[in-house]
């Protein structure tokens, strides 16, 4: 959670130090760290997206940190919240990782698209038995018999 006017930090989830490595005392006295852990792209400013918000607004996306303790990259979905808390206005932010998920999402799309390139194959191995033991008066019917001629 963070105050509005100056970015200072007014608490973080102690999962902070499991999910990127970075105790909460820290993270609590330096509000750049969080952020300067994101891969972000040179253009983007995740400060400036925040000022844009308004009161009871709410947005979303995906980012990549790097973990402290690995130095694996992961990706996070964020929400971020700009409310008023107690009289205050104060930006709220979600991180939720979502790395298995990915890794998990790509390779169910790799498993896809190896069950349809082995479903081609196997219409060209019945294309090819086929054509191979009928006689071509037999291949418009329906049944794949052993040619006897």
């Amino acid at each position: 959670m963070l105050n509005t006017e100056d970015f200072s930090v007014g608490y973080v989830s102690p999962n902070i130090e499991r999910i990127l490595g970075i105790s909460q005392s820290e993270a609590m006295s330096d509000e750049s760290v969080i952020e300067n852990s994101a891969v972000t792209d040179k253009d983007e400013n995740i400060r400036e997206n925040l000022i844009r918000m308004s009161v009871g607004e709410r947005k979303s996306g995906k980012e990549k940190y790097v973990c402290r303790n690995s130095g694996n990259t992961c990706l996070f979905h964020i929400t971020a919240f700009r409310n008023k808390i107690d009289g205050e206005d104060r930006y709220i932010l979600v991180m939720s990782d979502r790395t298995k998920e990915r890794k998990t999402n790509l390779a169910l799309h790799s498993a896809v698209s190896e069950a349809k390139k082995s479903k081609q194959c196997q219409k060209l191995v019945h294309l090819r038995h086929f054509s191979r033991y009928t006689h071509s008066s037999q291949r418009n019917n329906r049944f794949c018999l052993p040619c006897r001629k």
